[in-house]
C-alpha cells in the first residue's frame, strides 16, 4: 500500500504554485537553491525513496530535483520538499532552480543507499554455504551477583541494548538501591526483580558488590501517613534500599506499590485524619520475596513520587493545584432608600482556571533536533512557541516556569529536574516534528500530542481536542509514547509537537507569529479544559 501511494505521488502530485515574494519589478534577483536535508555523504537506509528539502530564492523560481517536477510541496517563503528514486550505493542528488528569464542554477548533494534490507546472513566460504548472523546469547552468571546503583538514576528496560536502539522503559531507580544480576548481554545488565519479572540496565550505572554479598531483602513493618504543605507523604522503614515499581490504575482512582526484596510484618497503617487522598489502604504477599501495597483513592491521582530519605521508603501524593475561589455577584443597591431593585444581578464571570496554576514549559532542545527547509532549527523554533504560550498563560494568572532559556543546551532530566524544583503543576513539553528517511512526509504531517501516565491522559486528550478545532492543520493523532519527559510522575506532563518543520509550509506557519499565537491559544484553551473538568471531579 505503501509503495502505491508514494508511486501515485510521483507520477501524479504536481507542484503547487508558490506565492511570490521576491524582488520588486526591475530588479535582478540573485538565483541561489540549497539543500538541507539528506546532508552530504549521509548513509541512507535501503529504501526505494526518501524525501529531500531545501530553498530556493527567489521563492517563484522553478525547481527541479533529481530531474523531477513533482512531487514538490512549496512554501511561500521559498522551502520546498520533494520526494525522489533511490538507487542502492554511491548517488548524487541535483536540486535545480531556473528563473523565467532562462537563468539557472543547480547544487549537488553526494549521499550512500545501503544495499537491500536483511543482513540476516553471509556466505560462510562455501558455494550454497550461508551463516545466519545471531544476537549475542546472554551470559548467565552463576551464582548471581549483587550491585548498587551507581548512577544519580537508572532507567531500567524490557530488554538488552542492540546497539543504537533501546528497549522500552519499565522503571527508574535511584542512586544507591541495590539489584540482583543474573546475567549479561554486552553492555546490559539481566537484573531479577522477583520469579516472574526481570529487567534490564545499562551495566555503566550499577557498581558489582563483592561475590560474597548476601541478595538484599527487609521487613516492611508499619507504614505512618502525614500531610506536607500540598502532599501526602506515606513512609516505612527497611534495613536495605530495596528496588521497587508503582503502577497506576488507568482512572487514577487506585495504585500500588511494590517492594522487591521485601517481607512483610507490617501489622498496622496510621491514617491521618486531615489527609484528602487515601480511601484504603491494603497490604500483601503476592509471592516470595515481594511485598505489595494497594492504595485507593477518594480522587483521581494528580503526581506522585518514590524516593529514599535514609533508609525510610517514601511514597508522596501530590495535590493538584487550588480551586479558584468563586465568584460573587455584584449587589444591587437602590440608592441606600432600603428598597430592592427588580433588575436581578448580573451573572458572575466564570472561574479563572489558571489563575495561580504554575506550568512548567519545555522548550524542546538542543542539543540536536530537526531543521526545515528553510534552515530553521527547531530549538530556535519551539522557543518562540513556547515564549508565545508563556504569554497566553500570564496573560490568563498561570504562573510559569521555562526549562531553558533561549539557545542553552539542557539535558532530558535536568529538564524534568527543574519542573520538580519549581514544583510546577503541569508540565509541557514544546516541540516541532520530523520524519525519519522511510516515512511518507505526504501521509505524516500536522500537529499531536504525547502523553505517557495514566493521569496526564486527560490533559493529553483536553489539548488535543482544543488544537484540532482551532489549528488549521491536519490531526497527526493523540499518542501514548515513553519519553523521557512523558514518563515523570510528579505532575501531569505532555509533549506537543505543533507541526512538521521539515513540511515547507509548516515551517512557514511556525515561523508566523499569527499561527503562534494561535496554537498558543488553543494550547492554553485545553489547559483550562483539562482544569476545570478535574475541578468537577474533586
Amino acid at each position: 500500500m505503501r509503495n502505491a501511494v508514494w508511486g501515485w505521488l510521483l507520477g501524479v502530485v504536481a507542484a503547487p504554485a508558490a506565492v511570490a515574494v521576491g524582488a520588486a519589478a526591475g530588479d535582478s534577483p540573485q538565483l541561489r537553491i540549497q539543500i538541507v536535508h539528506p546532508p552530504e555523504k549521509m548513509s541512507l537506509p535501503a529504501l526505494e525513496r526518501t524525501f529531500v528539502f531545501g530553498s530556493v530564492h527567489p521563492p517563484d523560481a522553478r525547481v527541479t530535483v533529481h530531474g523531477l517536477d513533482s512531487p514538490i510541496v512549496r512554501s511561500s517563503l521559498g522551502g520546498w520538499l520533494a520526494v525522489i528514486p533511490l538507487t542502492a550505493g554511491k548517488m548524487t542528488i541535483v536540486a535545480a532552480a531556473r528563473l523565467e528569464d532562462g537563468t539557472e542554477t543547480q547544487v549537488a548533494r553526494k549521499v550512500t543507499v545501503n544495499g537491500a534490507p536483511g543482513n540476516a546472513a553471509k556466505p560462510a566460504g562455501n558455494v550454497g554455504d550461508w551463516a545466519v548472523h545471531k544476537p549475542p546469547e546472554e551470559r548467565v552468571w552463576k551464582p548471581h551477583r549483587i550491585g548498587r546503583i551507581a548512577a544519580d538514576t537508572a532507567y531500567l528496560r524490557s530488554g538488552p541494548d542492540r546497539g543504537d536502539e533501546q528497549a522500552g522503559f519499565e522503571l527508574p531507580l535511584q542512586k544507591n538501591v541495590l539489584v540482583t544480576v543474573v546475567g549479561q548481554i554486552d553492555k546490559s545488565l539481566h537484573v531479577r526483580l522477583s520469579a516472574l519479572e526481570s529487567v534490564w540496565v545499562e551495566a555503566h550505572t550499577v557498581k558489582l558488590l563483592p561475590k560474597q554479598t548476601p541478595s538484599p531483602q527487609s521487613f516492611v513493618n508499619g507504614w505512618t501517613v502525614r500531610r506536607n504543605t500540598r502532599s501526602t507523604l506515606l513512609q516505612t522503614g527497611l534495613e536495605e534500599l530495596l528496588p521497587y515499581r508503582v503502577t497506576v490504575a488507568p482512572d487514577g482512582r487506585s495504585m500500588s506499590l511494590k517492594i522487591y526484596g521485601g517481607i512483610s510484618n507490617t501489622d498496622w497503617l496510621h491514617y491521618a485524619s486531615d489527609d484528602p487522598w487515601i480511601r484504603l489502604a491494603r497490604w500483601s504477599q503476592p509471592m516470595e520475596g515481594v511485598y505489595q501495597l494497594d492504595l485507593e483513592l477518594r480522587r483521581p491521582l494528580w503526581g506522585y513520587d518514590v524516593r529514599y530519605e535514609g533508609l525510610r521508603l517514601i511514597l508522596e501524593l501530590r495535590d493538584p493545584p487550588a480551586s479558584p475561589p468563586p465568584e460573587r455577584p455584584t449587589s444591587m443597591s437602590d440608592g441606600g432608600r432600603g428598597r430592592r431593585t427588580s433588575v436581578p444581578p448580573p451573572a458572575p464571570p466564570p472561574p479563572n482556571y489558571l489563575a495561580g496554576v504554575r506550568v512548567c514549559l519545555d522548550p524542546g532542545h538542543p542539543p540536536l533536533g530537526a531543521t526545515g527547509p528553510m534552515g530553521t532549527t527547531e530549538h530556535a523554533a519551539n522557543w518562540r512557541m513556547a515564549v508565545s504560550l508563556r504569554d497566553v498563560l500570564v496573560s490568563n494568572g498561570a504562573d510559569v516556569v521555562m526549562t531553558r532559556q533561549d539557545g542553552e543546551t539542557l539535558a532530558l532530566p535536568d529538564r524534568v529536574l527543574r519542573a520538580r524544583q519549581a514544583s510546577a503543576d503541569l508540565f509541557v513539553s514544546i516541540h516541532a516534528n520530523a520524519l525519519p528517511p522511510a516515512d511518507n512526509p505526504f501521509e505524516k504531517n500536522g500537529f499531536s500530542v504525547y502523553y505517557f501516565q495514566p493521569f496526564s491522559q486527560p490533559l493529553a486528550e483536553a489539548v488535543h481536542a482544543a488544537m484540532r478545532a482551532s489549528i488549521p492543520l491536519r490531526d497527526d493523532g493523540l499518542h501514548y509514547a515513553n519519553f523521557h519527559v512523558t514518563r515523570q510522575s510528579y505532575m501531569p506532563a505532555i509533549l506537543i509537537e505543533c507541526a512538521y518543520l521539515m513540511w515547507p509550509p509548516e515551517e512557514a506557519l511556525i515561523l508566523d507569529p499569527d499561527f503562534r499565537d494561535r496554537a498558543a491559544w488553543a494550547i492554553a484553551d485545553g489547559i483550562k479544559t483539562f482544569l476545570s473538568e478535574r475541578d468537577e471531579e474533586e
